[in-house]
């Protein structure tokens, strides 16, 4: 999985801000695991809606044969 997580740039402003060179890469090296683990992209976003469409085509499918039953039923009754 890749992002746009610029390591560099964050190290860069730490060691700027008063950071020690040890703890800015821990820091770094968290921030990067936690990011990547958090991360969803455009793929995974794609599966979630295909496997969301496929069960709405499945409901509505069976909605329907529900209805077309119950309407043969109730045709049956009243006539």
């Amino acid at each position: 999985m890749s992002s746009n997580f610029d390591t560099v740039a964050l190290m860069d402003n730490l060691v700027d801000g008063g950071f020690s060179e040890r703890q800015v890469k821990s820091l770094a090296s968290a921030l990067y695991q936690l990011i990547e683990s958090q991360l969803v992209t455009k793929h995974d976003l794609e599966l979630a809606f295909a496997r969301f469409e496929l069960k709405m085509v499945s409901y509505m499918f069976t909605l329907l044969v529900l209805q077309s039953g119950v309407t043969a039923a109730l045709f049956k009754l009243l006539h």
